[in-house]
């Protein structure tokens, strides 16, 4: 698919692209996908617990300003359009869509999962595992490992893990307001230069 790049940056550690698709509609569906899962049984309730997961799905057809037709399929974000109106789409890099403008209607839309995209799974991983080595490494008692001092270094690690959870959490937001903001910028541009780039 021929979206043009729009620009890239790094936030947080992160670097990225971001892509934009602009044409107009051809047609579009969307669809649902309902995930079933059972979990155990509990004895002392005698129910089972069961959950249920909906992924909505859209796909858009869009004509290019040069002719070129595309098929998009945007997840857990759906735009509302109808053929003949235009709309522009942002991807992160290869990946998710995650923003989109019908200009006929002036709907926005974004997607919902960017937050846990752009997440800093790593840095929670290793916040927790740095805080347990560190504290073992300060057992007041070489050579001899209490269930009391594992305890401890098992809570301090479970902690270490929450605050490197914030961290994740503090980088992906730092990171979703820099790619949100360089395509507000591109958006400011379009609108003043009184254009849309296909």
């Amino acid at each position: 698919m021929t979206a043009k790049k729009i620009g890239e940056g790094k936030a947080a550690l992160l670097s990225f692209a971001v892509y934009e698709l602009s044409g107009e509609v051809l047609s579009e569906n969307t669809r649902s996908e309902v995930e079933v899962s059972s979990g155990a049984y509990d004895a002392v309730s005698q129910q089972r617990t069961v959950t249920s997961k909906t992924t909505r799905y859209q796909t858009i057809m869009l004509r290019k300003d040069d002719g070129t037709e595309h098929a998009v399929e945007l997840k857990n974000m759906l735009l509302p359009c109808s053929a003949g109106q235009r709309v522009t789409l942002w991807r992160l890099g290869r990946g998710m869509w995650f923003r989109a403008v019908n200009h006929n209607t002036r709907q926005q839309v974004g997607n919902p999962d960017l937050g846990s995209e752009l997440f800093a799974f790593g840095s929670a991983v290793l916040a927790g595992l740095a805080t347990f080595l560190v504290l073992m490494r300060m057992n007041p008692y070489p050579g001899e490992i209490t269930m009391d001092w594992i305890g401890i270094s098992v809570f301090m690690a479970v902690g270490g893990f929450l605050v490197g959870w914030a961290v994740g959490a503090i980088m992906a937001s730092q990171r979703k307001a820099a790619i949100i903001a360089l395509v507000a910028q591109r958006e400011s541009g379009q609108q003043s230069g009184g254009g849309l780039g296909g």
